[in-house]
């Protein structure tokens, strides 16, 4: 699963291309994040002029769509970056936008590929496509009703450069209306520190860390992550194990999470 997941973090790259292209940037980035697309089962750039850029999972390939109407395709598997980017290129000339503009981000990296050294895109098995697909779905969903009831949450989003799906929550504000306190929800690739994909909670507090000497239980089979960042996690090995009742887990876990965590941020106030 890790290197369908590379491929596919690599595949995405082309979606911020094109929004870092076009749209205002913004200092944190936020220009670039892209959603995800129930009905098209993929993810889509933001929207310039009408236009944005759909990666399908299940067909491995990116659309190019005008008020939502894919009015141009390109076959992922088998082409080669300078085949893609060629092909963007072409086929955003035909929109009336400066083709030039758009070209490979400089101002984050990614995990090094084969795909960046002239490898042409492999195709993935259709069970882990669907796979994917069904992680990412799953994980918009908890996360948007997670977010529910807090009146600041931000849209759940996928960040291209960690490829999480992510929900940011600020719960606290100085007198000038920035936040000091929030805490975040995602579902996570493998990475340098856990090496499968995972469900996360973090926190956040302006003024300094709390203690973690004593750092509650978690439930649904949470645990608490302190190697480089303290937050709680939940594996999905460990999701996997709880078969039919996933969705529970996943739902107990978070909700213990986050409380521990405005716990852990109300000690510090």
């Amino acid at each position: 699963m890790a290197k369908a997941i590379q491929l596919m973090h690599q595949s995405t790259q082309f979606l911020p291309m094109f929004s870092h292209a076009y749209l205002e940037r913004q200092a944190d980035d936020s220009h670039n994040n892209l959603l995800w697309l129930e009905q098209a089962q993929g993810l889509a750039s933001q929207t310039h002029n009408g236009y944005r850029w759909v990666l399908s999972y299940g067909q491995q390939r990116l659309a190019l769509q005008q008020n939502a109407q894919t009015i141009s395709v390109i076959e992922l598997i088998g082409q080669t970056y300078e085949n893609i980017l060629n092909h963007i290129q072409d086929t955003l000339s035909t929109t009336g936008l400066d083709a030039s503009a758009y070209k490979a981000l400089g101002h984050f990296e990614i995990p090094d590929h084969p795909f960046n050294h002239g490898q042409a895109i492999q195709p993935l098995a259709a069970d882990m496509r669907q796979a994917l697909a069904r992680q990412r779905q799953n994980a918009q969903h908890i996360l948007a009703s997670q977010a529910t009831p807090y009146e600041h949450a931000q849209a759940v989003r996928i960040w291209p450069h960690h490829f999480d799906t992510g929900c940011y929550i600020p719960i606290r504000f100085d007198a000038g209306g920035q936040a000091v306190q929030s805490f975040s929800l995602g579902w996570a690739i493998p990475d340098e520190q856990i090496r499968e994909p995972y469900y996360y909670i973090t926190h956040w507090n302006k003024g300094g860390q709390p203690s973690y000497d004593r750092l509650p239980e978690l439930s649904g089979g949470g645990r608490w992550n302190q190697d480089g960042w303290t937050g709680a996690v939940l594996l999905l090995s460990d999701l996997i194990a709880a078969g039919s009742r996933q969705r529970e887990t996943v739902e107990a876990f978070m909700a213990s999470g986050i409380a521990a965590s405005l716990e852990l941020l109300k000690s510090v106030r």
